[in-house]
Parts: C-alpha cells; sequence; structure tokens
C-alpha cells in the first residue's frame, strides 16, 4: 500500500482494495499483455519439453523489464502431476548468491533436502534428489550472480552431471542487457542452448498493462473513470521500456485523482 493511499482511500473512492499502480509478490496483478513476456514463457516451457543435451538458457533483459516477475511467473506455474519437462521449479536471486557454499545451503534448503557441513555431501544429497524426480528441476535465476566466478563452476557441475543423467537439471538465468553474457558464463558457454536479447515493451503495450491492472484491481472501465486517453500513453512513454518507471508515473496521477476524488466528496457530503 502507497504510503499516502490507505485502505478507506482506495475503497471510498475507487471501489477497490489494492493500489494496481504498486508492486506485489503474489503476482496477483500479472497481466499477459506483453508480447516479450510472453515469448519468454513460451521459449522457456519449449525449452523444458525439447531433447536439447545443453542444458543452459539465457535471457538478457534491459532494466525494469520484468524479469522478476517473469521468472517467479514461470516458477510458480508448476503444478504437482503435470508433467512439462520438469517436476520442480526453483527461483533464486543471483544478487543473493554471494558464494558457492552459500548458493548450495540455500538451493538444498528451497528444496527441503537434508544439509550437511561438507559441500561434496552436500552435491550428492542434491544429485539423489534430482535422480530421484519423474523429469528432474528447473532452477531459474533472476539477475546475473555479482561474481560469476564464484557460482559458475557449481552451475558448471550440475550441467555437466545432467548430461550424463538424462539431463535433468535445467538452468534459466535472466540478465541484464549491460554485459554481454559471454563475459562471465565462461564454461558455461559449453552448455549454452538458447540465448535471446529483448528490448522492452512498446508504448501500447504498456498502456495495455496499466489498464488490465487496473480491471485486475476492481476498476470496471479504467480508461474512462480515471484518466484521459493521451494521459495513458503519457505515463507509458516516460517510463518507457522500464515498467516500474512507468507504474510510477502512473501511480503519481492515481494518488492526485484519489486526493481530489475525496475532496469532491467531501464537498459533495457538507453540502
Amino acid at each position: 500500500m502507497s504510503g499516502t493511499l490507505t485502505f478507506t482511500d482506495l475503497n471510498k473512492t475507487a471501489g477497490i482494495n489494492d493500489n494496481p499502480f504498486l508492486p506485489y509478490p503474489d503476482h496477483r496483478f500479472f497481466v499477459p499483455v506483453i508480447h516479450e513476456q510472453n515469448e519468454a514463457i513460451r521459449i522457456m516451457n519449449n525449452f523444458l519439453v525439447s531433447d536439447a543435451e545443453n542444458g543452459l538458457i539465457v535471457f538478457t533483459v534491459p532494466t525494469g523489464w520484468g524479469k522478476s516477475t517473469i521468472s517467479k511467473q514461470i516458477v510458480n506455474s508448476f503444478t504437482p502431476g503435470f508433467q512439462r519437462g520438469a517436476d520442480r521449479g526453483v527461483y533464486m536471486d543471483g544478487n543473493l548468491l554471494l558464494n558457492n557454499r552459500q548458493f548450495l545451503i540455500d538451493l538444498l534448503d528451497l528444496l527441503s533436502i537434508e544439509g550437511h557441513r561438507s559441500n561434496a555431501q552436500r552435491l550428492e544429497n542434491f544429485y539423489n534428489y534430482v535422480d530421484h524426480l519423474s523429469s528432474g528441476l528447473l532452477l531459474l535465476i533472476d539477475n546475473e550472480p555479482t561474481d560469476f566466478e564464484l557460482i559458475g563452476p557449481a552451475l558448471y557441475d550440475f550441467l555437466e552431471w545432467s548430461k550424463d543423467h538424462g539431463n535433468k537439471i535445467r538452468i534459466g538465468l535472466f540478465a541484464r542487457d549491460l554485459i554481454e553474457p559471454a563475459e562471465y558464463l565462461g564454461k558455461l558457454q559449453e552448455h549454452l542452448a538458447h540465448y535471446q536479447r529483448f528490448t522492452g515493451a512498446t508504448v501500447p503495450e504498456l498502456v495495455r498493462l496499466l489498464v488490465g491492472r487496473c480491471k485486475m484491481a476492481g476498476i470496471q472501465d479504467p480508461i474512462h473513470e480515471l484518466f484521459s486517453e493521451s494521459a495513458w500513453i503519457e505515463f507509458a512513454e516516460r517510463g518507457q521500456p522500464s515498467i516500474p518507471a512507468v507504474m510510477r508515473h502512473a501511480n503519481a496521477a492515481f494518488e492526485k485523482w484519489v486526493s481530489d476524488k475525496k475532496e469532491s466528496m467531501s464537498h459533495e457530503f457538507n453540502f
């Protein structure tokens, strides 16, 4: 919730409970209207069910593209009993992968695998777990690790093991487009199955995203109820290609809209 908008503000002025222009960790307002995001999901799903021998896929995107949202959307879409090339999806934030030891500890913890004091035993426990999966595991890393040289060897070992065990480990990496992957992947390039660069959403897509989030929040006709058509376009143009920047512009206008609506309602009540 915004610091200036309360639940009561939203409910009384717009008839909604949540601000559609703020991020939510549960993705309740994920709107599949951006082609590149849908394409990333499609490519990942095809990758999981393919016979590709190499197990690494890399997407590079501009800041604010929505990589965290899409990474979590892919991982959270795994349904028990529904096979699509992997049984489990695991999301990890690359910014938090500081060293090989902590990486393995965190990974085992996410999978509820018994840990151990030695990395060798951790690896053995991890491989035993994956080996007993029907299809395998997708490890999705959001952001390239700060020091890739510390994490890269573990990922390389995963993919080397996977080649000898039915390709049961797939790794996806959503990285910022500031650096070419070749500059930090190192030996991992041997396992690269697909590399895709995305450039960001178009203005019409960003407008549809804003409107879609409003509708999901409960505003039936946001185009006419909230702002003029030119205002929606202005939010998108000012923030493009960064979705958070677009949201900030829309949220500032929305907060003013709520404030004006409250004042108008107060005058009507007093009259």
